[in-house]
Protein backbone atom coordinates (compact mmCIF):
# COMPACT_ATOMS: atom_id res chain seq x y z
CA UNK A 1 0.00 0.00 0.00
CA UNK A 2 1.21 3.27 -0.91
CA UNK A 3 1.24 6.24 1.54
CA UNK A 4 1.02 9.45 0.17
CA UNK A 5 1.34 13.23 1.12
CA UNK A 6 -1.47 13.65 -0.08
CA UNK A 7 -3.24 11.19 1.41
CA UNK A 8 -1.97 11.91 4.85
CA UNK A 9 -3.00 15.71 4.34
CA UNK A 10 -6.63 14.30 3.82
CA UNK A 11 -6.71 12.10 6.91
CA UNK A 12 -5.55 14.36 9.00
CA UNK A 13 -7.93 16.75 7.66
CA UNK A 14 -11.01 14.57 8.09
CA UNK A 15 -9.47 13.91 11.58
CA UNK A 16 -9.82 17.72 12.08
CA UNK A 17 -13.10 17.93 10.73
CA UNK A 18 -14.63 14.97 12.75
CA UNK A 19 -13.03 16.64 15.95
CA UNK A 20 -14.72 20.29 14.90
CA UNK A 21 -18.17 18.19 14.22
CA UNK A 22 -17.92 16.19 17.57
CA UNK A 23 -16.98 19.52 19.97
CA UNK A 24 -19.79 21.78 17.98
CA UNK A 25 -22.28 18.93 19.34
CA UNK A 26 -20.77 19.33 22.69
CA UNK A 27 -20.58 22.75 23.80
CA UNK A 28 -23.48 24.49 25.78
CA UNK A 29 -24.20 28.43 26.18
CA UNK A 30 -22.49 30.41 27.15
CA UNK A 31 -20.29 28.77 24.10
CA UNK A 32 -16.76 30.72 24.74
CA UNK A 33 -16.95 29.74 28.48
CA UNK A 34 -17.45 26.40 27.57
CA UNK A 35 -14.66 25.68 25.32
CA UNK A 36 -12.28 27.35 27.88
CA UNK A 37 -13.52 24.88 30.07
CA UNK A 38 -13.38 21.84 27.88
CA UNK A 39 -9.61 23.31 26.82
CA UNK A 40 -10.37 23.50 23.00
CA UNK A 41 -7.20 26.11 21.60
CA UNK A 42 -8.74 29.71 20.96
CA UNK A 43 -7.52 29.13 17.75
CA UNK A 44 -9.66 25.93 16.82
CA UNK A 45 -13.03 28.33 18.04
CA UNK A 46 -13.96 29.38 14.70
CA UNK A 47 -14.43 26.07 12.90
CA UNK A 48 -16.06 24.72 15.50
CA UNK A 49 -18.63 28.01 16.26
CA UNK A 50 -19.12 27.69 12.19
CA UNK A 51 -20.64 24.71 12.70
CA UNK A 52 -22.69 25.90 16.01
CA UNK A 53 -23.84 29.09 14.02
CA UNK A 54 -24.83 27.24 10.42
CA UNK A 55 -22.10 29.98 8.77
CA UNK A 56 -18.64 31.02 7.91
CA UNK A 57 -17.77 32.74 11.32
CA UNK A 58 -14.98 35.06 12.66
CA UNK A 59 -14.31 35.51 16.31
CA UNK A 60 -12.95 38.52 18.39
CA UNK A 61 -11.90 37.81 21.86
CA UNK A 62 -10.92 40.31 24.96
CA UNK A 63 -8.60 39.01 27.23
CA UNK A 64 -6.85 40.34 30.39
CA UNK A 65 -3.08 38.81 30.14
CA UNK A 66 -3.40 35.27 29.05
CA UNK A 67 -7.29 34.92 30.11
CA UNK A 68 -9.90 35.54 27.92
CA UNK A 69 -12.46 37.65 29.60
CA UNK A 70 -15.01 37.95 26.61
CA UNK A 71 -15.92 38.04 23.27
CA UNK A 72 -18.33 37.81 20.18
CA UNK A 73 -18.71 35.77 16.40
CA UNK A 74 -19.32 37.94 13.48
CA UNK A 75 -21.05 36.68 10.31
CA UNK A 76 -19.64 37.20 6.95
CA UNK A 77 -21.60 40.90 6.39
CA UNK A 78 -19.58 41.67 9.74
CA UNK A 79 -23.03 41.68 11.97
CA UNK A 80 -22.35 40.55 15.86
CA UNK A 81 -24.61 37.55 15.79
CA UNK A 82 -23.22 36.41 19.41
CA UNK A 83 -21.73 38.10 22.17
CA UNK A 84 -20.64 36.53 25.91
CA UNK A 85 -19.19 38.93 28.48
CA UNK A 86 -16.95 37.95 31.68
CA UNK A 87 -19.95 36.80 33.66
CA UNK A 88 -20.83 34.33 30.88
CA UNK A 89 -23.58 36.05 29.95
CA UNK A 90 -24.58 36.22 25.99
CA UNK A 91 -26.37 38.06 23.81
CA UNK A 92 -27.48 35.47 20.66
CA UNK A 93 -28.42 38.01 17.22
CA UNK A 94 -30.29 36.68 14.20
CA UNK A 95 -30.86 38.62 11.17
CA UNK A 96 -32.75 38.56 7.65
CA UNK A 97 -31.09 38.54 4.11
CA UNK A 98 -31.73 42.54 4.42
CA UNK A 99 -29.34 42.46 7.48
CA UNK A 100 -31.87 43.57 9.41
CA UNK A 101 -32.24 42.03 13.35
CA UNK A 102 -34.96 39.55 13.34
CA UNK A 103 -34.06 38.20 16.94
CA UNK A 104 -32.37 38.48 19.76
CA UNK A 105 -32.28 37.21 23.15
CA UNK A 106 -30.34 38.17 26.27
CA UNK A 107 -29.48 35.40 29.22
CA UNK A 108 -28.52 38.29 31.66
CA UNK A 109 -32.41 39.09 31.65
CA UNK A 110 -33.79 36.09 30.03
CA UNK A 111 -35.40 38.47 27.00
CA UNK A 112 -35.61 38.32 24.03
CA UNK A 113 -37.67 40.42 21.06
CA UNK A 114 -38.38 39.04 17.10
CA UNK A 115 -38.90 41.14 14.19
CA UNK A 116 -40.35 41.06 10.80
CA UNK A 117 -39.71 43.88 7.88
CA UNK A 118 -41.19 43.81 4.59
CA UNK A 119 -39.18 43.76 1.41
CA UNK A 120 -38.77 47.45 1.69
CA UNK A 121 -36.46 47.28 5.06
CA UNK A 122 -39.89 48.65 7.33
CA UNK A 123 -40.53 47.06 10.47
CA UNK A 124 -43.97 45.28 10.27
CA UNK A 125 -44.43 43.25 13.48
CA UNK A 126 -42.31 43.49 16.65
CA UNK A 127 -42.98 41.25 19.76
CA UNK A 128 -40.94 40.49 23.43
CA UNK A 129 -41.02 38.49 25.81
CA UNK A 130 -43.07 41.28 28.04
CA UNK A 131 -45.51 40.84 25.92
CA UNK A 132 -45.35 43.77 23.74
CA UNK A 133 -46.37 43.68 20.06
CA UNK A 134 -46.44 45.62 17.46
CA UNK A 135 -47.92 44.50 14.33
CA UNK A 136 -48.44 46.22 11.00
CA UNK A 137 -48.62 44.00 8.85
CA UNK A 138 -52.55 44.39 7.75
Amino acid sequence: MKVTIKGIIKESNDNKQRYYDKVSKVIHLPYLRDLISLGVPPDEWKPILSIVFKQPVAISVHSMGDEIKSGYVIDKFTQIIYDEDSNGYYIIREYDKFHNKTYQYRSMDNFWEKSLFNDKGDCVYKSNSKGIIFDLRY
